[in-house]
């Protein structure tokens, strides 16, 4: 028996015949495709590069990382209409404004921002200038890593182009043709002469970056007087640029990308089954047809004749068959998820077939533009172009057709190519829809797309101009106000409910406690009504100026119904109506020494032993209620203090030190007592005290940089950094510790270095060069901190750095609101 039963178990461990029937098979469709020279792994690929372009990737990685110093304004829309096909000349305006604003109100820079920004960094740009024109360009990137690989170049090249752009554009303005020409020849090169690794992201980016200098190319050329040899390089620069021949690569490395990611699944599971073989074997064959598509694709001479081809406007995605695997269907499910937010014609190919047409408009437009240079007018048609300047008649990428050319009356002309619908729409040029068209679109996809053309358009009128400034204002007004009114009707109902809820509460309140009398009145409201109000803290200006002054009018009549407010033993909170214990807790800091009468009652309170969790808020938010009260507090929270010694809640007692601000400079002495308490969280309560309280340098500095220096808490010495911020102006060694400290090895105390620099709020000069590379940093708390810390210095160095993060493809997502916030904290601050 034990012989036959030995025998079973070998059988059942054994590969079934169907499983290894479909391992053979795949393995036989994995040598046919290789054998057909499709790429099926990826080490059939490699992107390392020479040490002349690694050389030329260095330069342009330093100058990116230079720009975040002394940031850009938002980019300026360089395709502005005025019209059907006019368009704005930015460089003669007095003021630009952005494609893309980073948060609403940023509508208008000056090209002195430029300039500011340019000045201090023009040696690293023109650096990078010389190394874009000194040769091809392409990364050094792992091909092994696959569909993880990671390519930061993308967000460098778009820094970049933005960049010499910008410069091209303020050249102009200031009249430099030399300056204007080296820019725009360089950010046309980082276009036509890099080399993209086959990643539909990068591709992506290329033509993005492609439209981008197609409208910089628009403004350039909007004044004549142009060499010939200059505007020949040009031309031959785009001449030789292909946008479509290396598209298929893209599917082969996918193929062996997400091969690797479905095998590391696999191998997860221990064991395969027969279907794990054949999804396998089916994502192989998937891919070598959305090759063969893309192969057959760029070999058809026009977008017309390559839309209706398999895979062209219809992008499928590989499903499998059999399995959903963890990581490698997560992934399928991420690259499906885009297509909801595409517009309708912005599928990959056809991206690619707008940046192709583009590539024409712009070659046809220099060769107009040397003939201009020859004969001093524009031909009547294009035929005439060749055979001098082109090589034959230039025709329309989508169509095949010629593309569409007029001489407008002024002697200007109008070029265009129909665009991805294959309709001509009489050169209309294409306008980014509204927030709400966008929204219209993603909610009711079968909402007609607007139709356009790519247009090489007329320059507008100064009279067009101003009628569309004028416009602009008129509607900003408008949409401010319905925003106002919205807000305005929306406050005024929820004012009503909540002052419903708080008469009943109220009278409640006074029924069973009558010795409390009536509730104090200040300009017709209830103090409830003002305690409520003061805790609805205003996003960028803080509490309410109106409800703090109610509140401290009132004065020592607040004291009893707030402490009846606060959280009591038993009591069951939140009691609707009642203030809730957070708006109390601001109200007594509203209060401040006008609630001291309160402090015999909350020192009782803190004073007496906890012995249950429900003592425990009650004894927090006393604690804190406390150290508003002004110096008369300082006595009281001592003695308890020192009474709780081994107590671990002793930390809390002492951070609320910090809300006594400089009222607090004579409990400093005996806080520095507890500075090495064995318990780390006492340790942090005391340096968060003495930033708080902010005097006495002379024994707090001490106590600070020897808690940062050797502290064995993380938390310690990060909040001792943040601390150190306070005494800049008292020592001349804090500055320079915090510096140090920037490149501690420990993140947390580089987190609090950069919240201590924050708090040097008469150096801006000096301290934002040094918190801004951190907007970028790997870790996005140290992201976050650095925003908080520029936030807090408030300056337009600081704003400039934020907004320019914010356009950072890792920029932590909160950003916006710091922008926001900066913005109105410098203008508020500003000499009116």
């Amino acid at each position: 028996m034990s012989i036959v039963f030995v025998s079973v178990l070998a059988d059942a461990d054994a590969p079934s015949n169907g499983v290894i029937a479909a391992q053979e098979s795949l393995e036989k469709t994995r040598l046919e495709l290789q054998q057909q020279g499709f790429k099926t792994d990826l080490t059939n690929f490699d992107f390392s590069t020479s040490p002349e372009l690694r050389a030329r990737e260095e330069i342009l990685i330093s100058t990116v990382t230079n720009l975040h110093v002394t940031p850009f304004p938002d980019h300026p829309n360089l395709m502005e209409p005025t019209g059907s096909n006019r368009v704005i000349v930015v460089w003669e305006q007095e003021s630009s404004r952005p494609q893309s604003p980073s948060w609403p109100g940023t509508s208008e820079f000056t090209w002195e921002h430029f300039r500011q920004a340019i000045n201090q960094r023009e040696p690293q740009i023109d650096a990078a200038c010389a190394a874009i024109l000194s040769g091809p360009i392409q990364f050094d990137l792992d091909a092994s890593d696959g569909n993880y690989m990671k390519l930061p170049h993308l967000a460098l090249l778009k820094d970049l182009t933005q960049t010499l752009t910008k410069r091209a554009m303020l050249a102009l303005h200031d009249g430099n043709r030399e300056a204007t020409w080296s820019n725009l020849m360089a950010t046309t090169r980082l276009v036509t002469t890099w080399n993209p690794e086959p990643a539909e992201i990068s591709h992506v980016v290329r033509f993005d970056n492609a439209k981008l200098v197609f409208n910089a190319t628009w403004q350039v050329l909007q004044t004549n007087g142009w060499a010939d040899d200059q505007l020949a390089r040009l031309q031959h620069e785009w001449e030789t640029a292909d946008f479509l021949r290396s598209l298929p690569e893209i599917q082969a490395f996918r193929r062996a990308s997400d091969v690797q990611e479905f095998e590391h699944d696999v191998m997860a599971s221990q064991t395969r089954d027969a279907g794990m073989y054949e999804d396998e074997r089916l994502l192989l064959l998937f891919y070598r047809d959305r090759e063969i598509e893309f192969r057959n694709a760029v070999q058809i001479a026009t977008w017309m004749q390559m839309r209706p081809m398999p895979g062209v406007t219809n992008e499928v995605f590989f499903r499998p068959k059999y399995h959903g695997r963890g990581r490698f269907e997560a992934t399928l499910a991420l690259r499906r998820m885009p297509l909801r937010l595409q517009e309708p014609g912005t599928i990959f190919l056809g991206l690619a077939a707008e940046a192709e047409a583009e590539r024409r408009v712009i070659i046809t437009t220099v060769a107009l533009e040397r003939y201009f240079g020859k004969y001093g007018q524009y031909p009547k048609t294009l035929q005439i172009l060749a055979p001098e300047f082109l090589k034959s008649v230039p025709m329309d990428f989508m169509t095949g057709q010629p593309l569409h050319y007029r001489v407008a009356g002024d002697g200007h002309f109008l070029l265009y190519s129909v665009g991805l619908d294959c309709v001509d729409n009489g050169g209309k040029i294409q306008t980014p829809p509204t927030q709400e068209e966008r929204f219209a679109r993603l909610t009711h996809p079968i909402l007609p797309v607007p139709q356009s053309d790519i247009v090489w358009p007329l320059a507008a009128t100064s009279t067009e101009v101003v009628t569309l400034r004028n416009e602009q204002s008129q509607a900003e007004v408008e949409r401010k106000a319905q925003i106002e009114a919205r807000e305005k009707s929306e406050q005024q109902r929820n004012e009503q409910q909540a002052e419903e809820m708080r008469q009943a509460a109220m009278k409640k309140l006074l029924a069973e406690k009558p010795s409390l009398g009536k509730e104090p009145v200040y300009q017709g409201k209830p103090l409830s009504s003002w305690v409520d109000k003061v805790g609805q803290i205003e996003r960028y200006n803080g509490a309410p100026e109106d409800a703090v002054a109610a509140i401290r009018a009132i004065g020592s009549e607040a004291v009893p119904f707030l402490l009846e407010w606060m959280p009591h033993p038993g009591a069951e909170r939140p009691v609707e109506g009642y203030p809730n214990s957070s708006d109390v807790d601001i109200a007594w800091w509203a209060l401040g020494s006008e609630g001291k009468s309160a402090i015999p009652t909350l020192a009782r309170i803190i004073n007496r032993p906890q012995r249950s969790m429900d003592d425990y808020p009650v004894w927090t938010e006393s604690a804190k209620a406390i150290s508003y009260l002004g110096p008369d507090a300082i006595v009281p929270m001592l003695t308890v203090a020192t009474n709780m010694a081994g107590q671990h809640e002793l930390w809390e007692l002492l951070h609320n030190f910090e809300n006594l601000g400089t009222n607090g400079t004579p409990a400093v002495p005996a806080l520095v007592h507890w500075a090495n308490d064995p318990d780390f969280w006492v340790r942090d309560g005391v340096v968060s005290a003495l930033g708080g309280i902010g005097e006495r340098a002379d024994l707090a500095v001490p106590v600070l940089m020897n808690s940062l220096q050797h502290d064995s808490n993380s938390m310690v010495r990060r909040d001792a950094a943040t601390a150190l911020g306070s005494f800049a102006n008292d020592s001349e060694a804090v500055l320079p510790e915090l510096i140090k400290t920037l490149k501690d090895p420990d993140w947390e105390a580089r987190g609090g270095a950069l919240s201590g620099l924050g708090k040097i709020q008469n150096k801006p000069e000096v301290v934002v060069p040094l918190i801004a590379p951190f907007l970028y940093d790997d870790n996005n708390v140290i992201q976050r901190t650095a925003a908080y810390a520029l936030r807090d210095l408030g300056s337009e160095a600081g704003y400039r750095a934020l907004l320019l993060a914010s356009n950072a493809p890792s920029s932590w997502p909160g950003i916006g609101d710091i922008i926001y916030e900066v913005r109105e904290k410098t203008h508020r601050d500003k000499p009116q």
